[in-house]
């Protein structure tokens, strides 16, 4: 009975370091940080706590591709950067900035490659769609230092665009040289689509 009794404790605590082992493997592979809710699934609370309390150039591609898909519904449905800005303090707002940044940035390059592939008829339609839809995300406030400045409480959607083109230059710089001609022709043919739509609109009275 001893030895069945000791065999047992032995069973037991091998089953309960394997399962020690595999919650960990799971929470590697799932990529969510300890403390932290997961990006699929996060509400906007819990979205801004990746974006504030985590480094996401150092998290895999899959689960920015995560937070870029909450990311950008929070932004479709829009967020008030001047006022989450308020709340927080600078250093939290730079890693924001940063941790958007680097959201952004995958989200760029994933557009890029949908544009590539659609026909040539398609392309302009691809591409209203998109212009459309970052001029709504207030890009300019969410990058301001501060909830008090200019850029925060003047921002528009042009000034979201020309945000939005200053820092894909930045990201076409820090490309793979085998990706960037691409990343510049998807650059190019929005900066033009950018032009001919402000040529197209009507002169105010």
């Amino acid at each position: 009975m001893h030895r069945l009794g000791q065999s047992t404790k032995w069973v037991i605590g091998a089953l309960l370091c394997a399962g020690i082992i595999l919650s960990c493997v799971a929470v590697v592979r799932l990529g969510v940080q300890p403390g932290l809710p997961d990006p699929s699934t996060a509400d906007r609370e819990g979205l801004l706590r990746w974006l504030v309390e985590s480094d996401l150039s150092t998290e895999s591609p899959q689960v920015c591709e995560r937070l870029i898909s909450r990311l950008a519904v929070e932004l479709d449905h829009g967020v008030d950067w001047t006022t989450v800005n308020s709340h927080l303090d600078e250093d939290q707002r730079r890693r924001l900035a940063a941790n958007c940044d680097v959201l952004l940035k995958q989200w760029f390059h994933q557009q890029a490659e949908r544009y590539h592939t659609r026909s040539d008829t398609d392309k302009a339609g691809f591409l209203d769609a998109m212009i459309d839809r970052v001029g709504s995300w207030n890009i300019s406030a969410l990058f301001a230092s501060s909830a008090t400045s200019d850029e925060a409480s003047d921002a528009t959607g042009w000034q979201s665009m020309v945000q939005l083109a200053r820092r894909v230059q930045t990201w076409i710089t820090s490309a793979p040289v085998e990706e960037r001609d691409k990343l510049e022709d998807f650059a190019t043919a929005i900066q033009w689509r950018v032009a001919s739509r402000r040529l197209n609109q009507p002169m105010p009275n």
